[in-house]
């Protein structure tokens, strides 16, 4: 599906908390999968129906034996609500955690920082956030453990306001150092220091030659609304991508200086947007690191294989904040060029994205990159 085009309206989900009943409801019972969706379709009436016949259901069982027999409750916390996640979307709306036993919260929004708190803290036992969190964290001791990569390379294109560009006579044919040499001393907005759009434009700059606090007035806009509004005004000259960028490059705005995805071979393999947990959680609790790593990496292989039917989730899932066609453009640009091809992870991955960090100064002193330190791939089913 072109990014512009108008998807229909997906079908309105049912619950997660109905789907896992009514699923846990028809193994108990002999009740057809075509009378559950039916149900999945009714109103709240239907749900605490489910809920009274489960709950009758299961006592009549008899008393659970072993910690085998309770389902997992998991807390998820998620950095942003943004399609770049679009695993655990299609996770939670096709009901893959559901199949796996598990009843998932999430808790979205707030930032990377954030999210890894709650999972410190141990209100979560599990966090969304890119990857470069990691060693960060393991310089000073924390506890903190990648299982995951749900994103491989990082899909950011560099824009710079068409006036700015004609001005400085700037034009695809030139080397992407030259383009990067006739933007020194112009403005970058982005987000925040520390994420993951400054890093990489940053970690660019520093490969190129170019010292990143000297080359660029680089200024931290604290939200991604402040960030658009100071490219729009000219407060800022360049920034870098998010879902007003098709309407930025639509309307003539802005143009494309660098498209880190294709022109900069060095970040293409690294892990990106991944998932994190806790290793002594880990070492606690292996069966659930698997349950939820089998849900999303079945997202990620639906959305492979059925990328209509993805976007149309999508679509619904970010209704309130997103217009279709910016869905679609963040979809074939931020997620279906960035689904990993093989889950496992390598230490060669954990070496760059190490480099990366000392680059940038997130780092003061290498790290041991091998397997079980900042990430495993021990609960993988491979």
């Amino acid at each position: 599906m072109k990014p512009g085009t108008r998807a229909k309206r997906a079908p309105s989900e049912a619950p997660s908390l109905a789907r896992f009943v009514l699923t846990k409801l028809g193994r108990l019972t002999s009740i057809p999968a075509h009378i559950q969706e039916k149900a999945l379709r009714k109103n709240r009436l239907s749900v605490c129906l489910c809920v009274s016949l489960l709950a009758l259901g299961l006592s009549s069982c008899g008393p659970a034996s072993g910690p085998s027999s309770q389902i997992p409750s998991v807390v998820i916390a998620q950095a942003s609500h943004s399609p770049s996640y679009a695993s655990i979307y299609i996770a939670e709306r096709k009901g893959f955690f559901v199949e796996e036993d598990l009843q998932v919260e999430f808790l979205r929004g707030g930032g990377g920082s954030k999210a890894v708190t709650i999972l410190l803290s141990g209100d979560a036992q599990f966090a969304l956030k890119t990857a470069e969190i990691v060693p960060v964290v393991q310089e000073k001791g924390i506890d903190l453990l990648t299982v995951q990569v749900i994103t491989v390379g990082l899909p950011f294109q560099l824009i710079i306001r068409s006036d700015v560009a004609q001005t400085l006579r700037l034009n695809p044919n030139l080397t992407v150092k030259e383009r990067l040499e006739r933007v020194r001393g112009l403005t970058f907005a982005t987000t925040s220091r520390g994420g993951a759009s400054a890093i990489y434009t940053h970690y660019l700059l520093h490969t190129h030659g170019f010292e990143p606090q000297a080359h660029l007035d680089n200024v931290y806009m604290g939200s991604p609304q402040a960030r658009k509004l100071a490219f729009q005004t000219g407060e800022a000259q360049l920034t870098t991508g998010g879902a007003e960028n098709k309407s930025f490059l639509d309307s003539q705005l802005a143009m494309v200086l660098v498209d880190l995805l294709t022109e900069f071979p060095a970040i293409r393999d690294l892990p990106v947007h991944a998932l994190h947990t806790r290793k002594q959680y880990a070492r606690e609790f292996p069966d659930t690191v698997r349950k939820v790593i089998r849900a999303l990496r079945r997202a990620n292989q639906y959305i492979g294989d059925h990328p209509d039917e993805t976007l149309l989730i999508l679509q619904d899932v970010f209704a309130q904040q997103l217009e279709p066609d910016q869905v679609a453009a963040l979809f074939e640009t931020q997620v279906l060029p960035v689904l990993p091809q093989k889950h496992a992870m390598t230490q060669q991955q954990w070496d760059r994205l190490v480099e990366v960090a000392m680059t940038v100064g997130l780092l003061h002193n290498p790290l041991d990159t091998s397997e079980g330190i900042m990430w495993t791939n021990e609960f993988l089913d491979e």
